[in-house]
Protein backbone atom coordinates (compact mmCIF):
# COMPACT_ATOMS: atom_id res chain seq x y z
CA UNK A 1 0.00 0.00 0.00
CA UNK A 2 1.43 2.96 -0.98
CA UNK A 3 1.58 6.22 1.58
CA UNK A 4 -0.87 8.28 -0.60
CA UNK A 5 -3.30 5.18 -0.64
CA UNK A 6 -2.45 4.87 3.54
CA UNK A 7 -3.76 8.23 3.80
CA UNK A 8 -6.54 8.40 1.89
CA UNK A 9 -7.81 4.95 3.89
CA UNK A 10 -6.78 7.10 7.13
CA UNK A 11 -8.73 10.08 5.98
CA UNK A 12 -11.41 8.10 4.86
CA UNK A 13 -11.79 6.03 8.71
CA UNK A 14 -11.72 9.31 10.16
CA UNK A 15 -14.47 10.43 8.56
CA UNK A 16 -16.61 7.70 9.05
CA UNK A 17 -15.91 7.46 12.99
CA UNK A 18 -15.79 11.63 13.35
CA UNK A 19 -19.11 11.08 11.26
CA UNK A 20 -20.46 8.25 13.24
CA UNK A 21 -19.31 10.46 16.86
CA UNK A 22 -21.05 13.86 15.85
CA UNK A 23 -24.06 12.15 14.68
CA UNK A 24 -24.37 10.04 18.01
CA UNK A 25 -23.74 13.04 19.57
CA UNK A 26 -26.18 14.85 17.97
CA UNK A 27 -28.62 11.87 18.53
CA UNK A 28 -28.23 12.16 22.01
CA UNK A 29 -28.27 15.49 22.87
CA UNK A 30 -31.43 15.66 20.80
CA UNK A 31 -34.23 15.47 23.44
CA UNK A 32 -37.68 13.78 23.19
CA UNK A 33 -39.91 15.56 24.67
CA UNK A 34 -42.17 16.50 21.88
CA UNK A 35 -43.28 15.23 18.53
CA UNK A 36 -41.14 17.75 16.67
CA UNK A 37 -37.93 16.73 18.79
CA UNK A 38 -38.69 13.34 18.75
CA UNK A 39 -38.63 13.11 14.35
CA UNK A 40 -35.07 14.80 14.94
CA UNK A 41 -34.13 12.14 17.08
CA UNK A 42 -35.21 9.97 14.79
CA UNK A 43 -33.83 11.30 11.91
CA UNK A 44 -30.64 11.34 13.47
CA UNK A 45 -30.84 7.90 14.30
CA UNK A 46 -31.42 6.71 10.73
CA UNK A 47 -28.42 9.07 9.76
CA UNK A 48 -26.13 5.94 11.47
CA UNK A 49 -26.85 3.74 8.56
CA UNK A 50 -25.59 5.81 5.73
CA UNK A 51 -22.06 5.80 8.25
CA UNK A 52 -22.82 1.76 7.87
CA UNK A 53 -23.43 2.07 3.98
CA UNK A 54 -20.06 4.40 3.97
CA UNK A 55 -18.10 1.77 5.52
CA UNK A 56 -18.77 -1.07 2.92
CA UNK A 57 -17.98 1.45 0.19
CA UNK A 58 -14.51 2.22 1.72
CA UNK A 59 -13.58 -0.72 3.86
CA UNK A 60 -15.57 -3.84 2.17
CA UNK A 61 -17.61 -6.15 4.82
CA UNK A 62 -14.99 -5.79 7.18
CA UNK A 63 -15.19 -2.08 7.68
CA UNK A 64 -18.82 -3.01 7.22
CA UNK A 65 -19.36 -5.43 9.95
CA UNK A 66 -17.04 -3.06 12.34
CA UNK A 67 -19.31 0.07 11.65
CA UNK A 68 -22.28 -1.63 12.13
CA UNK A 69 -20.93 -2.61 15.40
CA UNK A 70 -19.59 0.27 17.12
CA UNK A 71 -23.17 2.26 15.65
CA UNK A 72 -25.00 -0.52 17.89
CA UNK A 73 -22.82 -0.28 21.18
CA UNK A 74 -23.29 3.27 20.69
CA UNK A 75 -26.92 2.92 20.05
CA UNK A 76 -27.38 0.33 22.94
CA UNK A 77 -25.75 3.02 25.24
CA UNK A 78 -28.30 5.17 24.18
CA UNK A 79 -31.24 3.05 24.72
CA UNK A 80 -30.06 2.08 28.34
CA UNK A 81 -29.63 5.75 29.57
CA UNK A 82 -32.05 7.66 27.27
CA UNK A 83 -35.28 4.86 27.41
CA UNK A 84 -34.43 2.81 30.43
CA UNK A 85 -38.22 2.48 31.50
CA UNK A 86 -40.22 2.15 28.32
CA UNK A 87 -40.34 -1.49 27.37
CA UNK A 88 -42.40 -0.77 24.80
CA UNK A 89 -40.13 2.02 22.73
CA UNK A 90 -37.60 -0.29 23.53
CA UNK A 91 -39.11 -2.94 21.79
CA UNK A 92 -38.61 -0.89 18.44
CA UNK A 93 -34.85 0.66 19.13
CA UNK A 94 -33.92 -3.17 19.70
CA UNK A 95 -35.57 -3.64 16.44
CA UNK A 96 -32.84 -1.38 15.15
CA UNK A 97 -29.43 -2.75 16.72
CA UNK A 98 -31.13 -5.70 14.60
CA UNK A 99 -31.12 -3.74 10.92
CA UNK A 100 -27.74 -2.64 12.35
CA UNK A 101 -26.49 -6.01 12.30
CA UNK A 102 -27.97 -7.00 9.41
CA UNK A 103 -27.22 -4.19 7.27
CA UNK A 104 -23.71 -4.51 8.13
CA UNK A 105 -23.76 -8.34 7.50
CA UNK A 106 -25.29 -8.04 4.11
CA UNK A 107 -24.20 -4.92 2.99
CA UNK A 108 -20.91 -6.44 1.47
CA UNK A 109 -22.11 -9.45 0.31
CA UNK A 110 -21.30 -10.18 -3.15
CA UNK A 111 -23.27 -8.91 -5.86
CA UNK A 112 -24.75 -10.75 -8.70
CA UNK A 113 -23.00 -8.86 -11.09
CA UNK A 114 -19.59 -9.13 -9.26
CA UNK A 115 -18.18 -6.86 -6.61
CA UNK A 116 -18.57 -2.94 -6.39
CA UNK A 117 -15.95 -1.08 -8.73
CA UNK A 118 -13.65 1.90 -7.56
CA UNK A 119 -13.79 5.10 -9.29
CA UNK A 120 -11.24 3.85 -12.02
CA UNK A 121 -13.88 1.12 -12.82
CA UNK A 122 -12.05 -1.57 -11.10
CA UNK A 123 -12.48 -3.70 -7.79
CA UNK A 124 -10.44 -1.93 -5.00
CA UNK A 125 -12.32 -3.92 -1.70
CA UNK A 126 -10.60 -4.49 1.64
CA UNK A 127 -8.06 -6.83 1.31
CA UNK A 128 -7.68 -6.55 -2.35
CA UNK A 129 -3.83 -5.20 -3.69
CA UNK A 130 -3.77 -2.13 -4.34
CA UNK A 131 -4.16 -1.24 -7.87
CA UNK A 132 -3.49 2.52 -8.78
Amino acid sequence: MTTATASNRMLQAILLVGGGLVVTGLHFATGTENHQQHLVHIFLRTLCLLIILGSVLWFGIRGNVAAALGISVLYFVDIRVSWPDDPMENANQFTMLGVNVLFGGLGGWPLPDGPPACACGRYGGAGQKDHR
